[in-house]
């Protein structure tokens, strides 16, 4: 029977792996071929197709393979009309017929391997001069970035994020100077390395990658100090270097660059204070310097950042009064400075924000040491404060409430504990009473002389017997001479 060879059938199979020959080619013929074409060919031809080296000796009428020709291959003419195997044999399937063709194309090679001008990379070739692009994010590669990858210099894109590499980032990556994506952790950004086991610290050579818009090492357990080089980045839009142990301080060279958008630094180790330089980098849209060691004020160049959107500083070591040139970042929809040592007042220009500031998601500036009075914008929405310091300052100045408040609870809802505060503008005896919402007495965490001033009261939703009370809806009342006041709260459990 004649068996016809279909060109684009060939084609699909070179989309894949090249053929082995001991494992796919010889395996075929001890199936089909080897109980006659053995011992020397002594049965047919002269042919031997026990092994490699005999196959590739050809048989009494010389070679019957021609590297990278299958068409004039003997042996895969006999294969395809049918001559082989003879007789009432089984002819190969079309399947097998294919991948003869296939191998013989290849080269007809014993050993599978890459060619000149080609590299290995996890078992597979790529071309040195072809190859621009490698995405291998969330491939399952273990192991140390192998050496070979740096000698495909045509490299724009390379992503091999979202895996299990392990070791250094090798100093031979700044060789890589066409790259404008690289990702060496989550797929954020390009150059993106994050969520592998990278260590050791960010080569200096990183600064050579100048044509780099995007840099992401994110989720590693990269060490050391960020290198000044990477001012020499200036085309980045995109810096992700957070979720690491990177210490030092953030150098100003970072200053240098021209147009990001991105920069995040948050969750590391970094310590200092914020350089100034920052404040240049009016094109940002997020900055992300937040849980790390940071000390020193905020910079009033950071007002300059007209076009941010989103502004964390949180859980550092920040301390000195909030910069009034914050109410210039009129773009900000999200503000966390929570959880420093800022002192002073809040300036009355946050106000000019279009930030949500009753939504603890967008704004926070809680666990700092923020005096009042508050800008009536927040003043229902700082959080804790330690105003010890603050109270010293306000009999100095005598800067006294000028009406009774009572501020929303807060955290509200609450569990188990949330703070309540008012402001007296004169001495009173002040009665705060907690009832359920059917009116029933639950306690009276406040009954006493208090001078004028900003109060606060934590409840702890016990009741007045000393039990905690059940989860529910439950009113405060504040009544301070004339005044009374009354407010809900809820409690979770």
């Amino acid at each position: 029977m004649n068996r016809f060879f279909y060109p684009l059938l060939l084609l699909s199979y070179s989309l894949f792996a090249q053929v082995d020959y001991e494992t796919q080619i010889q395996t075929i013929f001890n199936s089909n071929c080897t109980s006659c074409h053995i011992d020397g060919g002594a049965y047919y031809g002269g042919l031997d197709l026990s092994s490699y080296d005999s196959l590739m000796a050809g048989g009494n009428s010389g070679a019957v393979i021609v590297p990278s020709d299958h068409a004039n291959s003997y042996l895969w003419q006999r294969v395809n009309n049918g001559e082989m195997p003879p007789g009432n044999n089984p002819d190969l399937s079309s399947d097998e017929i294919d991948l003869i063709a296939q191998w013989i194309d290849e080269g007809a090679l014993e050993i599978v391997g890459c060619s000149d001008g080609e590299v290995e990379l996890w078992d597979e070739c790529y071309s040195i001069e072809n190859t621009d692009s490698l995405d291998l994010n969330n491939s399952g590669l273990t192991g140390e970035i192998p050496p070979e990858i740096f000698d495909l210099t045509n490299l724009i894109y390379l992503n091999l994020g979202e895996n299990q590499l392990t070791g250094s980032i090798p100093p031979e990556i700044g060789g890589l100077t066409s790259l404008t994506y690289l990702n060496l952790g989550e797929d954020l950004y390009p150059l993106n390395i994050e969520r592998n086991q990278l260590t050791g610290s960010i080569p200096p050579e990183i600064g050579d990658l100048t044509n780099l818009t995007y840099l992401t090492l994110h989720r590693n357990e990269l060490t050391g100090s960020i290198p000044s080089e990477i001012g020499n980045l200036t085309h980045l839009t995109r810096l992700g270097l957070g979720w690491n142990q990177l210490t030092g301080s953030v150098p100003p060279e970072i200053g240098d660059l021209i147009n990001p958008e991105r920069l995040h630094l948050g969750d590391n180790q970094l310590t200092g204070s914020i350089p100034p330089e920052i404040g240049g980098l009016t094109s940002l849209n997020l900055l992300h310097m937040g849980n790390n060691q940071l000390t020193g004020s905020i910079p009033i160049e950071i007002g300059g950042l007209t076009n941010l959107t989103f502004l964390h500083l949180g859980n550092n070591q920040l301390t000195g009064s909030i910069p009034p040139e914050i109410g210039n970042m009129t773009s900000l929809i999200g503000m966390n400075l929570g959880n420093n040592q800022l002192t002073g007042e809040i300036p009355e220009s946050i106000c000019d924000l279009n930030i949500g500031f009753s939504n603890s998601l967008y704004f926070n500036i809680s666990n700092n040491q923020l005096c009042p009075p508050y800008p009536s914008c927040v003043e229902d929405h700082v959080g804790e404060q330690d105003t010890t310091n603050c109270e010293q300052v306000s009999i100095i100045d005598e800067t006294l409430p000028i009406t009774y408040n009572l501020h929303n609870a807060y955290p509200n809802p609450f569990n188990p504990v949330t703070t309540l505060r008012y402001d007296l503008p004169e001495d009173a005896l002040v009665n705060i009473t907690i009832y359920d919402m059917v009116g029933r007495h639950v306690n009276t965490i406040v009954s006493s002389q208090q001078s004028a001033g900003y109060r606060s009261i934590q409840w702890d939703a016990i009741n007045s017997s000393g039990q905690p009370v059940s989860a529910g809806v439950y009113l405060y009342m504040i009544q301070a001479g004339e005044f009374r006041q009354t407010k809900k709260m809820v409690l979770l459990k």
